[in-house]
This record gives C-alpha cells, sequence and structure tokens, in this order.
C-alpha cells in the first residue's frame, strides 16, 4: 500500500494462551489477541522495512486470504532482496535440515541446495504457513530463526528471516505457537481495511468495477467465517480474483455473476451482479467527458461510485478540467476519492496540473487527514 496514514500500536508481550472467542472477523478487526502488534498494510509495509534493517525475525499473523504473503513480498522485493518462500507446511525435517551422510564413520547433514550461500545477495528466508507446518518440522527450523543456524551451517550475514501464518482459532489448519518458538519473533497481526486495499487496487488496475462496489459495501471487503461450510467467501484474494475473472466482460455477459458466486460466495456474489446490473443505469462516460454541464449527478451512492471510479480511470491531462467539472456536482467524499484515484493510477500527474491546486484548496483538511 502507498498510503501510511496508520500507525502499528504495541500491544504487548507474546502469551501462549491462544483465545478462540472474543475476536472479530470483520472488515474492521479491531479486537486482536494482545500478544501481537496490530497493523494495517501500511504500517506492516514499514515494519517489515524495519526488520530488513535490523534482521529481527518478524512473523505476521491473518486470517486466510490477506494477501500476507504476496504483501510482504512486494515489499522485500522493492527494497532490493531476493524473497526466498519456504513452505513449511509442505516440508518434513529432512526438507529443513538436510539429507544425513556418513563422512570418516560421522554423520554429518547436507544443507538444502536452496539455502542462501556465503556471498549471496540479501535475501529474506521466509518461512510461509510455519504453525501449519508438523510439529517436527517448526522445532528444526526453530534453530534458523533465533540461532542463524542449522547443524553446521549458517545463514549469511544479509539474510533475514521471517514468517507468515494463519491463526489457530481461524480453523485453517494452524497449530498453536509453542513459546519457545514465539520468543524467537516480534509479533504482527495484519487486519483487513478496505480503503488500504482499494488504493491498492486502484493503482494496480484492479477492475474499477470491483473498486466501486467495495466502496459502496466495504463491510464485504474480506467476510471470513471459520465455522461456515461454503468453500468461497470474500476475502482480498478472491475480490483480486474475481476482478482478473471478469477484466473486459461487459456488464450484461451471463457468466459475470457466475464468476463472481464462484469467487465470492452465493450471498456477496448476487448482491455484486445486482449491482453490476445497476451500472446500466450508469451516465455515458465519454458523453460526460466531452460535455459535463449536461449531465447531473447521479443521485444513487452505487452510481456516484462507479462514476467516480470510471471518471478516474479515464482521465488524462487533456480532458481533466472536464471531468473535474462535472466531480463538482458530486458531494466531497467522491471529489476526494477521486482525485486520490488518478494520483494512485499515475498515468499522468495531476498534481502539476492547476485541477489539482484547486482540489487542495476545497479539501485540504481531508486529504491531509
Amino acid at each position: 500500500m502507498r498510503r501510511s496514514h496508520a500507525e502499528t500500536t504495541l500491544r504487548g508481550q507474546p502469551t501462549m494462551a491462544m483465545p478462540t472467542e472474543g475476536f472479530s472477523t470483520s472488515t474492521n478487526l479491531v479486537a486482536t489477541p494482545l500478544y501481537h502488534a496490530n497493523s494495517k498494510h501500511a504500517s506492516l509495509d514499514e515494519a517489515v522495512r524495519r526488520h530488513l534493517v535490523t534482521k529481527i525475525p518478524m512473523c505476521v499473523w491473518s486470517p486466510p486470504g490477506c494477501g500476507k504473503t504476496e504483501h510482504i513480498q512486494q515489499i522485500v522485493e522493492s527494497a532490493g532482496f531476493i524473497f526466498l518462500d519456504w513452505r513449511l507446511a509442505q516440508m518434513d525435517q529432512c526438507d529443513v535440515r538436510g539429507i544425513p551422510y556418513i563422512h570418516e564413520g560421522r554423520t554429518y547433514y547436507a544443507p538444502p541446495a536452496d539455502l542462501p550461500a556465503i556471498g549471496c545477495a540479501p535475501t529474506v528466508l521466509f518461512l510461509d504457513e510455519i504453525m501449519q507446518a508438523h510439529p517436527s518440522v517448526v522445532a528444526v527450523a526453530g534453530q534458523i530463526i533465533n540461532e542463524r543456524r542449522i547443524g553446521g551451517y549458517t545463514l549469511p550475514d544479509n539474510v533475514v528471516v521471517m514468517a507468515a501464518t494463519n491463526r489457530p482459532f481461524d480453523r485453517a489448519a494452524a497449530n498453536r505457537m509453542p513459546g519457545h518458538t514465539a520468543g524467537r519473533f516480534l509479533h504482527y497481526e495484519l487486519v483487513v481495511r478496505p480503503d488500504d486495499w482499494c488504493d491498492w487496487a486502484v493503482a494496480n488496475k484492479v477492475d474499477d468495477r470491483v473498486v466501486a462496489y467495495l466502496r459502496f459495501r466495504p463491510d464485504q471487503c474480506y467476510m471470513y467465517d471459520p465455522k461456515a461450510s461454503a468453500p468461497a467467501y470474500p476475502s482480498l484474494r478472491t475480490w483480486t480474483r474475481l476482478a482478473t475473472m471478469i477484466d473486459g466482460l461487459g456488464n450484461d455477459n451471463p457468466m459475470l455473476s457466475t464468476y463472481a458466486r464462484a469467487a465470492i460466495g452465493d450471498a456477496t456474489g448476487g448482491e455484486f451482479a445486482a449491482f453490476i446490473t445497476a451500472l446500466e443505469r450508469l451516465p455515458d462516460i465519454d458523453a460526460i467527458i466531452a460535455d459535463p454541464d449536461a449531465h447531473d449527478d447521479p443521485v444513487e451512492p452505487d452510481l456516484r461510485f462507479a462514476v467516480s471510479a470510471a471518471l478516474a480511470r479515464r482521465c488524462d491531462e487533456d480532458n481533466v478540467e472536464n471531468v473535474w467539472q462535472y466531480m463538482l456536482k458530486l458531494d466531497d467524499e467522491y471529489q476526494c476519492l477521486w482525485a486520490k484515484d488518478v494520483i494512485a493510477i499515475g498515468d499522468f500527474d495531476i498534481t502539476q496540473h492547476e485541477v489539482f491546486t484547486e482540489v487542495v484548496s476545497l479539501h485540504q483538511s481531508i486529504l491531509t487527514s
């Protein structure tokens, strides 16, 4: 995420009593375990970069589908580090410690070939799904985490150890973390904030209909229920995949509803499909750009979000004045979202245009909050 308006709040020292009640899995994960630092994607970015400097091991916890591995990989690689992903849930002891061999009557272990060698580039050894792994694998990996070695192998000085896992009470096959393993990490819990995800989605050109819907219904950004029997549910991962499936499909495509239900579940998928159908009432975007004075505010909140997202995607240096002239008909909230989206998309630098001066003069308190 590019915005960093949130700060990480440290909540105390690790404890192994992992409660299973009193925690929310909604889009506002405000009730979080006290042994974690409650972090949005933006504040997690800063923490990851700091750990790259200090080389202190970190562990990131979250419910399924939050994109923690992909997100951390982006930050690590943007900092110039190689991202070495070890899926511990798919490994056994020999995969971590190495295969034993005998030399001159003594037993040695040949370290895995993909472990960083002396002289390697700066690298993050990422122990993914650490608490989905067998306890014997976690026990072996513990020496890498704490002592930076395993058997006769030692991690090079420019290697940083990080880990990620689901939480035990999410019913995602994650075990409780033993106390001696937990004490080797700094712990962070990644919480979901719809506005952060929408910022990322706009910057990465995710289908604007998905972004518009989640701004209209932010409560449906993440709806994981560990007790639910249905396999599909709304998450950051499934919304992204749905956006890929419907990219380039018209609003009247009959498969759109099928893809939505397959990705995010029957109930939410049905609502999203209805939202897409409502977009047929959306004013013609080309006509708005050509003659903004001839088109009125669509009034309905869902259409306002949709038209703001569409105009941000179509905005360029030649038409920005016309687009802004139309946006002035909408409420302040939509004007600010439009301006932030244009900046995030980055097809042209609106901050150097006189329109941006007017946006700031009207909404400085909102834009800088």
